[in-house]
């Protein structure tokens, strides 16, 4: 922003003049994220680019530092299983894998899992759970690191079979530890879910 021309920068303070403008006029306090006087009585606006992605590293910033900051009481982790179902992948020498968040809780090789699929519910039992090295995405092709535990907040790679029909967007729940009739109960309610 401080390094474009003049007429650039002209332009970009007007869009945001304009767009602080229409949120105050809802009868909303508003103002640029690095200018925001009180972030708790304004709501803080973060300029971003669909085209360059230039600001998604400060929105992310903004929502890191701000949930540490303002909810550092209600933050922590729980032993409950909390794990959803970003992506689908048939990977070579994997077969079908999933990329899932595990938010919360602990997952452990031959877990038992149970998740939503196109013909119903499926239930499998974890093979492995892989993690890219440091410092690497799990969407670029690489070498994993394998683990016999996670725990979260991280994302993962689960290989295990029956995988092919799985639905991205779903939650993961693990049937290990559980009572049979909790089992039971969780089994209905995911293939009420469906």
């Amino acid at each position: 922003f401080f390094f474009n021309d003049t007429a650039t920068t002209e332009i970009y303070t007007e869009q945001i003049v304009g767009s602080v403008r229409c949120v105050q006029e809802t009868g909303i306090n508003a103002a640029l994220y690095y200018k925001n006087p009180d972030p708790h009585c304004f709501v803080s606006i973060i300029p971003t680019s669909a085209i360059t992605g230039e600001g998604i590293p400060d929105m992310l910033t903004f929502i890191v530092g701000a949930s540490q900051s303002m909810m550092k009481g209600r933050l922590q982790l729980s032993d409950h299983l909390q794990a959803t179902v970003l992506e689908v992948k048939v990977i070579e020498g994997l077969g079908t894998t999933l990329d899932v968040v595990l938010v919360n809780g602990t997952l452990k090789e031959n877990d038992k899992i149970i998740l939503s699929g196109f013909e119903g519910p499926i239930i499998t039992q974890v093979r492995a759970l892989l993690t890219p090295h440091p410092m690497k995405e799990m969407r670029v092709k690489g070498e994993y690191i394998h683990h016999k535990e996670v725990k979260g907040a991280l994302g993962v790679k689960i290989c295990a079979n029956d995988l092919e029909n799985s639905i991205a967007g779903s939650q993961l729940l693990s049937l290990i530890h559980i009572s049979e009739p909790t089992r039971q109960a969780e089994i209905s309610y995911a293939v009420f879910c469906l």
